[in-house]
């Protein structure tokens, strides 16, 4: 049986990915699961990752390849299956530090966007405290966002209760 949570080494989110990259790669990782290879579709890929076409999929994977973190290779037993591809995720080592992320994640229906805010949380989020300690300031400068779109995403976030907000006073 899966984990229901998903080991991320910390500078993954360091190397600037997208937020379309961030979350085809965190898709790829949750059904990879240290296979050999994945198969999926790239249609399915599309849908569970809120990227509208599967022609911006084929453009990301092959992103992904060429920056080191996924080897792919088109799987074609027909003319139906023109879709098809086996991955291999490539991640950076975990020596720098790791976080987790919830595999239930992915059934929320959160956009690319609200998905990178999401691992950036989850990577920011102290063991000793238990929570996320980030301003707004921190996230948008952590991400390369205007503050007023952090806040935006964190609403939207907080509304699917996916997470909680409390004020802290210091």
């Amino acid at each position: 049986m899966k984990t229901s949570y998903i080991t991320l080494p910390n500078s993954l989110l360091d190397m600037k990915l997208t937020a379309n990259e961030l979350a085809v790669l965190f898709y790829i990782s949750s059904i990879y699961s240290g296979k050999k290879q994945v198969r999926v579709r790239q249609a399915v890929i599309a849908r569970r990752c809120g990227i509208k076409t599967t022609q911006t999929v084929s453009r990301i994977t092959a992103s992904l390849a060429m920056k080191g973190l996924l080897e792919q290779r088109r799987c074609i037993y027909s003319a139906n299956d023109s879709g098809i591809m086996f991955y291999t995720v490539c991640l950076p080592s975990a020596d720098n530090g790791y976080f987790k992320v919830s595999r239930h994640i992915l059934d929320e229906g959160l956009t690319p966007q609200q998905m990178r805010l999401y691992l950036f949380i989850c990577r920011s989020v102290s063991s000793k405290l238990g929570y996320c300690w980030n301003s707004y300031n921190d996230l948008a400068k952590l991400i390369g966002m205007k503050r007023s779109d952090v806040i935006t995403l964190m609403t939207q976030l907080h509304r699917k209760n996916v997470i909680r907000k409390q004020l802290v006073k210091s």
